[in-house]
Order: structure tokens, then sequence, then C-alpha cells
């Protein structure tokens, strides 16, 4: 395998090499474990995030906005998280300033650690990925993008300052401020600072800054929340009287020259969960740090990175691993059409081997403007620190002896953006072998896995004022395990559609958006029946400061559920006031 990866970059810079054009990764204000996730091939989803979002996290607000499978309780402070086309939650590898969000015991990231104003938008990438720093995710990646990041743009050098007041029948209360500014040197600072009341209660923010040191830059970014939100239970263990408090500070300082990027990073998380009415208690302690370096010269990308990671639990112990990796990255265009671009990494986990994670894309702009796809890759994903060391008696057996799963990718697609319209289709299948199924109450490598994916897009703009978008996903999935039938994943559904009416009339703007999704069976709990309901929100901006915003979350108060064992989501009012000065 390793004489055919290989066997790719040479194909990349000799075979190429007669009539090429060497591309570098498009870049701004990027940090260096973005840049070696790039993928110049497949592209990218861009989600623009609500701010009127009712549970006060971004979660809800995305469920009209994606098809991509989100377990969404609607209840602020509850769990709220997405899955790429994978198995969990934790197959898809969440950032945020390019430091991994995914909890090393398990899990995928919680969207309601943070407030919604934190936010401005949300980029998925589908395929295997370039990128194995994270040694868990193996289904895409999902960067968010804080407001304050997206904000600071250096070379237009302008200056502003906002200010948020977002209120929720879900009983949120938030405000924030924020403002950015630039000097004419080229450097800059933005940041965002709020509280949120009610159900949830706490101050978050996020700060930016850039340096000029001439041909150099440095830079430094920071994100922080401390909520405490009411923990009501699920349906089959009410809790009324629970809460739980996420706290996480997350500093990265950054040097950058015309070549080289680093960056050094750290994250302190802890997660306090109390319930009065009973014994039970938890605490959880997560912290990491590490460092990113990328060197970029007509078309190659070598990163060098690793990162420490140190958990410890009230009731599970102390547990660490440390995570290294290097990487070579090609990005090569031939005759104008073609792009090819081939990656390996070498990766090494505690307690396991190091091993490759490779992958080789190829695209083809068509006579008709549209660009066709191709990405195949493959990758092992580790077992979580909690499947190999921590037990519940009675309840489950951790297995020390766990291997990573192999895991094999590709990705196949077409699409077309011309401004007013854009189409688009892609297929994405992905085998696992070795894969963790329960034997009793311990996991084993004893499962084969299999997922199918089918997603089409289109966009359609019409005199300026309206936009009409539409997705369908559909997933075919199956587990296999020993003494068992086949069986689909848990917790995803076999198709999703989406659809949405944008109406901008310069002050005044409107969209009605839907959801339609098929039913899915649960680890647990009975399965959820098929569910279609909308979302309306509205905006009117009253002058060249003031605007005001409006939303209502599931418009007809459908029976609608989308977590394991949660209530479902209600009908929810939200408002928004905004200035900008």
């Amino acid at each position: 395998m390793h004489r055919a990866v290989w066997a790719l970059f040479l194909i990349g810079s000799a075979a190429f090499a007669a009539d090429e054009l060497t591309l570098d990764p498009v870049v701004v204000n990027a940090v260096p474990a973005d840049i070696l996730s790039q993928d110049s091939v497949v592209p990218k989803q861009k989600i623009r995030t609500d701010p009127v979002s009712s549970s006060g996290s971004i979660g809800r607000s995305l469920l009209t906005r994606t098809t991509l499978p989100i377990s969404e309780t609607g209840i602020p402070g509850e769990p709220s998280s997405v899955r790429g086309s994978g198995r969990s939650a934790d197959d898809l590898d969440a950032r945020i300033f390019g430091v991994p969000m995914n909890p090393p015991q398990g899990g995928g990231f919680n969207f309601s650690s943070f407030p919604s104003f934190l936010w401005s938008e949300v980029r998925y990438q589908p395929g295997p990925g370039l990128s194995g720093s994270e040694p868990r995710a193996v289904s895409g990646q999902l960067q968010l993008v804080p407001w304050s990041f997206e904000a600071l743009n250096v070379d237009q050098k302008q200056s502003g300052f906002g200010a948020r007041q977002f209120f929720s029948s879900a009983g949120i209360l938030q405000t924030a401020a924020m403002g950015t500014t630039g000097l004419r040197d080229g450097s800059g600072v933005a940041g965002v600072m709020g509280v949120s009341e009610g159900s949830a209660k706490g101050p978050s923010g996020s700060f930016s800054a850039v340096k000029n040191l001439g041909e150099n830059k440095l830079r430094f970014h920071l994100i922080g929340t401390n909520i405490r939100s009411d923990s009501l239970g699920t349906v089959s263990y009410v809790t009324p009287r629970a809460s739980i408090e996420n706290a996480r500070v997350i500093p990265v300082l950054q040097f950058d020259t015309s070549a080289i990027q680093t960056s050094a990073f750290a994250e302190l998380a802890r997660i306090d969960y109390r319930d009065p009415d009973s014994s039970l208690f938890t605490l959880d302690l997560v912290q990491q740090v590490g460092a990113n370096t990328v060197y970029k010269k007509q078309g190659w990308r070598l990163g060098l990175g690793g990162r420490y990671v140190y958990y410890r639990a009230r009731d599970r112990g102390t547990f660490k691993e440390a995570v290294g990796q290097i990487q070579i990255t090609r990005t090569q265009a031939f005759s104008e059409k073609w792009v090819f671009e081939p990656s390996l990494a070498l990766t090494e986990v505690t307690s396991f081997s190091v091993y490759p994670v490779w992958s080789a894309g190829l695209s083809r702009t068509d006579t008709w403007g549209g660009e066709i796809y191709f990405r195949a890759g493959a990758s092992r994903r580790t077992p979580s620190l909690l499947d190999r060391h921590y037990g519940i008696a009675g309840f489950f057996v951790p297995n020390p002896n766990l291997k990573p799963e192999f895991t094999t990718t590709a990705i196949l697609g077409w699409q077309k953006d011309s401004g007013d319209l854009t189409l688009g289709s892609r297929f994405q299948g992905q085998q696992i072998t070795d894969a963790r199924v329960m034997q009793g109450l311990q996991p084993v490598n004893a499962g084969k896995a299999r997922i199918l994916s089918w997603a089409t897009d289109a966009s359609f703009q019409w005199n300026a004022e309206h936009r009409l978008n539409s997705s369908f996903l559909v997933n075919l999935s199956e587990l296999e395990a020993p003494g068992r039938s086949t069986e689909p994943f848990f917790g995803l559904p076999a198709w999703t559609q989406i659809g949405s009416w944008d109406w901008d009339k310069g002050r005044w703007g409107t969209s009605l958006a839907y959801r339609w999704t098929s039913g899915f069976k649960n680890s647990f709990g009975p399965s959820v029946g098929p569910t279609v309901y909308a979302d309306w929100s509205g905006r009117y901006r009253v002058n060249s400061t003031f605007e005001v915003g409006a939303r209502v979350d599931n418009l007809w108060d459908a029976n609608v559920r989308l977590a394991a064992d949660y209530p479902r989501l209600l009908r929810r009012f939200s408002l928004l006031l905004s200035a900008t000065f």
C-alpha cells in the first residue's frame, strides 16, 4: 500500500511536469491545522449561522440549513451534535481555530457548550479528509468559525462596533457586544463578548488579533465560555433539579512567515454535573496542549504536529493520550482543467503503532463550467479512552485490547456554481473492518460496517430578491456483528430532505424553511418515526443602525424527536435586536 501511495506523488510531480500549473492552497487568515486539512478537490459546504436560534446555540438553527444528521433536543444546555456520513458524532472532526473539539473519552462536539452569538459560519468538508491528527474522526471535518476570526480582515482596514439582545421562549436571554478595528500597518483586533441568562447562564467570548511585523505576522486567538444550564434529564430518567456547567477556554498563538506558519494551542475544559435529588454528580476535566507547523511552497504542503491530552473524571480515573503526525500534500493543476492532490500522513497515538493516513483526489472542469471530482482514502480509527479503560459494574466492561478500526472512504461528485444557479450531486461510500461492536457488555473488534450516501443540492436565485434552496440526502448503512442480524446505524435517518425560500428586499427579509426526515433506530428506547416541520424567520432594518429579527421554530408544533429518549422539539419564538455603529 505504501508503494502505491508514493506512486501517487510521483505521478503528481513527474507525469504532469510537462505542462503544469502549480496551485498554492487558497487560505485567508487560516491556522496551520486548517491549511493542512484544506481539500482543493472536493468542494466545502459553507453554512451561515443564524444568531436567532431558539435553543441559544447554533444546533437548532442548522436543522433546516443542512441535511447532515443532527441530534438536537431544542432544550438550552442539553446535548446537541452533528455527524457526517459515519457511524457516530465522533466520526466527524470538529475544530475551532484548528483545535480538535471531540472529547478524548468519546462522543462528538456539543454545540450547546457555546452560545450562538460567537459564530459566523460552519464549514463542512465531506470525504475522507487529508489530515489524520484527530485519530477517531474518519468521516469529514466540521470547522466552526468564530465571529472574531472572520471579522478580522486586516486588508480592508475597517472598524466597526455592534450589539445584540436576544430572547427566546425557551427561557434564554443573551446580550452581546462586538467590535473590530484595523490599522494602517495591517494590524488589527476583533472581539465579541456576551452573557447568557435564564435556563442557560454565564459569560462567553472570542477574540482575535494580528500584528504586522513587516514580512511576518503574529496572530492570537482566544475563545472561552462558562455556561451553567438546567439538565432536566430524559424521558425515562427525569431530573427536574439537576444542572450541568460547561467551562472551556482555548488560546492559540500563531507566527506566520511567507512560507512557514506555526501555531501553539491549549484547551482547558471542565464539565460539572450535579443533581441535588440524588447522590449522582460527575466532574470531568480535559486539558490538551499542542503545536502545528506547515511549510508551503509551489503547491507543496509539509506539516508536523502533535498534542497531549489529559482527561480526569471523578468516577472514572485519570487517562492520558498523545498524538503525533507528519503530513505531506501536493496540489497540482494540469492543462488548466485538471487538479490532482495526493496526501500522505503518518500518525502515532499512545498505545498504538505508527499508521498511515492517505488520500488522493482528482478534479476536472467540464465543458459546461462545472467540476467533476473524486477522492479516495484510508485511515485507522483508534478506540476511545473509555472503551479501553472505563467500566460500569453490570453495564459496561472495558476492553484494553481494542485495536483501531480500518476505514476506506471514497467520494465522487459534480458541482456547478454560476451565481444565480448552483447544482451539485455526490456519492460517498465507506467500509469499516474490525468495527467496534458490543459482545455482551464488552466492545470488541468483530464487526463490519458499510455506508453509502447520495446527496443532491440545488439553489436558484431569481429577480435579485428570491432564492430557492433544496437538498436531499439518502443513507444506506449496515452493521454486521457475529450472532446478530444486519442492522442500520443507530440514530441515522435513511433519508432527509430540506428546502427553503429566502426573500430579501433591502430593509425587509424573510425565510421559510422545512426539514423532512425518515425515522431511525435508536441504540436504546423506541425507534423514531418520520417527521416534517418548518421554521420561519424574518428581519426588518429600521435604519442604518438598528435591525429587528424574529423567528418561529417548529411552526405548526409538529411531533418531532431528533435525540434518543429526549422530549420532542417544541414550538419556540425568538426575537433579536441588533445595532451596528
